[in-house]
């Protein structure tokens, strides 16, 4: 039976420490052009000393229908931020232009479906929530790859959650002095 490890990647641009990388376990991953380990501890210590390469300029909203346009634009997906992103700040302003005319999503963020009843998005939504976004009522459309609630106050209550549960999940990251990150680094050898 193969068992196939999970991948922990760094990102920016390590060249200057890559020979420490390799001592230190790293392997060079040519589909994603990124180093990782397979210690998560490892890696996220690791990141730390990488520096943090260029401005990435995000574009938002439902890009799933874009995806072929967002590749020939060049714009690459981040799979930490779960969005695309494109290193050069007009043309990330271009793909954005593109996605905000998306047909099926009106400029108050209300669409129409088929029966014609309006579909109140709720955007980005954490996992953690899923659940109760279906206990709520709400649906998933996966046209657009986005919960939606067709009473407008659910969809808005819905909105306030995943924005209260984004707030708290940004304030639990961990943080490391270097004493921790030598230590940790250490252990996990």
């Amino acid at each position: 039976m193969e068992t196939t490890d999970k991948k922990f990647f760094i990102t920016g641009n390590s060249y200057a420490i890559k020979d420490q990388l390799k001592d230190l376990g790293f392997k060079w991953d040519a589909d994603a052009k990124n180093w990782y380990h397979t210690n998560e501890l490892v890696a996220s210590t690791a990141q730390k000393f990488v520096p943090a390469g260029p401005e990435k300029h995000f574009i938002h909203g439902n890009c799933y229908p874009f995806t072929e346009q967002l590749k020939e634009m060049e714009c690459r997906w981040d799979p930490d931020s779960k969005a695309w992103y494109h290193l050069n700040k007009e043309v990330a302003e271009k793909a954005q232009a593109l996605v905000n005319k998306a047909p099926e999503i009106q400029s108050n963020g209300k669409a129409q479906d088929i029966a014609g009843a309006e579909k109140h998005y709720i955007p980005e939504v954490p996992f953690e929530l899923n659940k109760t976004l279906k206990q709520m009522g709400c649906s998933w459309d996966a046209e657009a790859r986005c919960w939606y609630h067709s009473d407008p106050e659910i969809g808005k209550e819905a909105n306030r959650l995943v924005q209260e549960t984004r707030e708290k999940l940004q304030g639990h990251e961990p943080s490391l002095d270097k004493s921790d990150i030598s230590a940790g680094i250490e252990n996990s050898l």
